[in-house]
């Protein structure tokens, strides 16, 4: 796959990994003639580092619960989606997903090491993981203390900075049980409207009061044995 036909999503991790570089890593240099896995590779110093995306989506939250394929919902119709918020099962998944393809990642760009970078963003998406720093200590923790060859993890924040989880000082066991009344709090099910029109290209702009509502779509949560209706969800 060559650059230019990197998607939407892609591009704008891409954008935004450029400027963690320029603050973190100056004088860095981009492979662009690269066109394989990983997403993005570049050149600091003596290192050729790679950098592989995951994008963390509505459609991604229901093909991991099996809840409802994305592609499947109607068009011209509203839904209600309720979303459990679960940063720790969100990176567990995101592992899940590219840890077997670190080796590949490796080879292919001939790289000294290799980075993950989660995001939910491509400029035109609703964001349904808030900016919360309880939040953003459990996705350290999870990150810190998971099995993974992966020598960075990085988040993209709604704002648009991004925040290291991979970090020495997170990791231990007694980092993980001081998260327990952590998640034990939760976060509050965001709920969210979805409208799929059937314009292709060009902007649709329609009054959702006008729109009829077609379903309640609750996904549901990853963690086992935790239902809507237990009080973490609210929903």
């Amino acid at each position: 796959m060559s650059r230019k036909e990197h998607k939407p999503d892609e591009v704008y991790a891409k954008n935004h990994i450029h400027t963690y570089l320029n603050i973190h890593y100056p004088g860095y240099t981009t492979d662009e003639s690269f066109t394989d896995d990983p997403d993005y590779v570049f050149m600091h110093e003596s290192k050729r580092i790679g950098v592989e995306f995951s994008h963390i989506t509505i459609e991604q939250l229901m093909e991991w619960t099996a809840r409802k394929q994305f592609d499947q919902l109607k068009h011209d119709v509203r839904y209600i989606l309720t979303i459990p918020i679960e940063p720790h099962m969100w990176i567990q998944r995101c592992l899940n997903d590219k840890n077997p393809l670190f080796t590949k990642y490796i080879k292919n760009g001939k790289l000294d090491e290799c980075w993950l970078l989660l995001h939910q963003g491509d400029n035109s998406r609703k964001w349904f993981i808030p900016d919360n720093p309880k939040l953003l200590e459990v996705m350290q923790v999870y990150a810190s203390n998971s099995s993974t060859k992966f020598k960075k993890i990085l988040y993209l924040h709604q704002n648009n900075e991004i925040s290291e989880l991979k970090v020495l000082e997170k990791k231990g066991i007694k980092h993980v049980l001081a998260l327990t009344p952590i998640l034990q709090e939760g976060w509050r099910a965001q709920e969210l409207t979805l409208v799929q029109t059937t314009i292709n290209n060009g902007m649709k702009y329609v009054n959702l009061e006008e729109i009829p509502i077609e379903d309640h779509v609750f996904i549901p949560y990853l963690e086992s044995g935790v239902r809507h209706g237990d009080p973490r969800s609210k929903a």
